[in-house]
């Protein structure tokens, strides 16, 4: 899916827009996360984070606990947190925070 964003992007001279790949949701603590992926969250964000690198993503959202050994590895890269870390539990986001940032996630660089 990143080859073919970046592919896209290219063909129509977007080269300002940035692909960014999620890793490991903040929403997935480390029992779900060792359910799901049967790695701890970092560890799974690292692989994650090697997929998409070799995609050609240009960055990575990931949580704030995260970035330091993502950063370590892959140091040119744009990183963006969600603002909270990965815990037990995730505050409770309205639908009008959520509406705001996908305009600004989907606002055209000018």
């Amino acid at each position: 899916m990143i080859k073919a964003t970046k592919a896209g992007l290219d063909s129509v001279k977007c080269t300002a827009t940035k692909v960014l790949a999620v890793t490991v949701l903040t929403s997935i603590n480390r029992e779900t996360c060792e359910e799901i992926y049967t790695r701890l969250p970092i560890d799974q964000v690292l692989k994650l984070a090697e997929i998409a690198n070799r995609a050609g993503a240009d960055g990575f959202v990931c949580s704030a606990e995260e970035v330091g050994a993502l950063k370590a590895k892959y140091p040119d890269k744009i990183f963006v947190t969600p603002g909270f870390a990965r815990q037990e539990k995730i505050p409770v986001i309205s639908s009008e925070l959520i509406r705001r940032i996908m305009h600004m996630l989907t606002v055209p660089n000018i």
